[in-house]
């Protein structure tokens, strides 16, 4: 497994031999190392930009990448907004890009973090900063952690707050902001294909892959290699739309069926992923990269059209059900529903009350993650009274009290939809997976430009 593992100590030292493949560019005192890969600037002009604006001038790259910059005195770890790069695993004394580097260290007894596990097996993933070993951090896509005097410190250079205090700034008509919206897009993908001769491409049949090809093909008429994952025996598969759009926009196509002996591949599925991970696209993703490997297509870049969806904002019903009923004062009868299946099995069965049950409690729960697991009380049932968890660690500090549906709406798109589907989820999978395949990976609509154009829409707009 590449990658690589440094003490704190080595780096503060200038000792930078236990990075290993990051690359580097140095002057004045510092150096900048970096895995991934920069789209809308270089090294250099990082490292310059840094020097002028200190660490709120990472916030203009945009890229998929890890990188660290190492002064005398300090050194700063910066995942990029989404986490599309490299991951960071750190502890009081390491840090390093796989979680199991860690098991390697001599003196390091791997103990499991009940609280990080609970919470996979309430969510299927665990949210940064825990991980699944007790000790051992991990950097957020978007923190800045910095190492100074020996001690450790992170901070969020995207926060809430600022994100509301952007929203419906846009001034723009609903057909100014469309232009605006497709020419931002095709900027994303001119920046992303760079000088690439063979653009490979990730195409589902649906709206966000569609429009990446489609917008590919305004710009650059090269050679595009496509890319599909079905089921097979599926009545609603989707792989003769993906085939209309390759035929359509000129790709050369390939195309898989899951059909279940993939389920082979787990274990080196699961030591990608570094912390347990569980969501219904895992296996897609996987099964599409090995695909590409298998081609033998080599194309320089990827590109994919995750999460395109979330930052629009999802659970639009559900939202709006809930502000309804919190309005109305009738948000006591759904409480009072979501209790009473707490206590009775019969809410536990495949059944019309463990549905209408699982839809209440999705309402109710709309400003936290999907709970496809385990709930809280069955996670403490079966803890035997070694541990109890009243909330999930990701949901402190998060808004309770809104002034506005806008608000309401607003804190699910940042704190839901970005910070845990996107970043935690759906780019967390997709990246893995290509790392696992050592392919470059890229996400047009996660573009810098186009997350701040898009911070900007007013509801009405998204």
């Amino acid at each position: 497994m590449s990658g690589f593992i440094v003490s704190a100590k080595a780096i503060l030292a200038q000792d930078f031999s236990g990075l290993g493949l990051m690359e580097q560019v140095s002057g004045q005192g510092l150096s900048l190392f970096f895995l991934g890969r920069f789209y809308n600037t270089t090294a250099t002009k990082v490292l310059d930009n840094y020097r002028k604006k200190g660490p709120d001038s990472f916030k203009e790259i945009d890229g998929d990448y890890l990188l660290l910059l190492a002064g005398e005195d300090k050194l700063h770890f910066y995942r990029d907004r989404h986490g599309a790069g490299s991951q960071l695993f750190y502890s009081s004394e390491f840090f390093s890009s796989h979680l199991i580097h860690f098991c390697g260290l001599e003196g390091f007894s791997p103990e499991p973090d009940t609280e990080a596990l609970f919470t996979f097996l309430g969510i299927g993933y665990i949210p940064s900063p825990m991980t699944a070993l007790k000790g051992v951090r991990k950097l957020s896509p978007g923190q800045l952690l910095t190492l100074q005097n020996g001690q450790i410190s992170t901070k969020e250079l995207y926060d809430y707050e600022s994100y509301l205090a952007k929203t419906a700034a846009c001034k723009l008509s609903p057909g100014e902001a469309t232009d605006a919206y497709e020419q931002l897009h095709r900027q994303a993908i001119r920046d992303r294909i760079g000088q690439n001769t063979k653009v490979g491409l990730l195409l589902s049949g649906g709206y966000d892959s569609g429009g990446n090809i489609a917008a590919l093909r305004e710009i650059y008429q090269g050679d595009v290699v496509s890319y599909s994952i079905g089921f097979k025996n599926n009545p609603w598969t989707e792989l003769p739309l993906a085939d209309l759009l390759s035929k359509k926009y000129g790709s050369r196509h390939y195309q898989y069926e899951i059909e279940g002996s993939e389920i082979l591949d787990l274990p080196q599925i699961l030591k990608a992923t570094g912390d347990p991970f569980n969501e219904g696209g895992l296996m897609v993703n996987y099964c599409a990269m090995r695909l590409l490997r298998d081609s033998g297509e080599q194309a320089g870049i990827v590109l994919g059209g995750d999460g395109n969806d979330q930052h629009f904002g999802t659970s639009g019903k559900e939202l709006a059900l809930h502000w309804k009923l919190r309005k109305s004062g009738l948000q006591v009868f759904q409480k009072a529903y979501a209790a009473l299946g707490k206590g009775l099995s019969l809410f536990d069965k495949d059944n019309v009350f463990f549905r209408t049950q699982f839809h209440n409690n999705k309402i109710l729960n709309i400003q936290q993650s999907d709970l496809f697991g385990f709930s809280l009380q069955q996670l403490n049932r079966m803890s035997a009274g070694d541990f109890r968890m009243k909330q999930f660690d990701y949901l402190k500090g998060l808004p309770q009290h809104f002034g506005s549906f806008e608000d309401f709406f607003f804190s699910r798109n940042f704190n839901i939809d970005i910070k845990q589907v996107i970043n935690e989820v759906i780019l967390f999978k997709s990246s893995r997976m290509a790392d696992l395949f050592g392919s470059a990976m890229s996400f047009p609509y996660m573009s810098t430009a186009l997350y701040d154009f898009l911070n900007e829409l007013p509801l009405a707009y998204k």
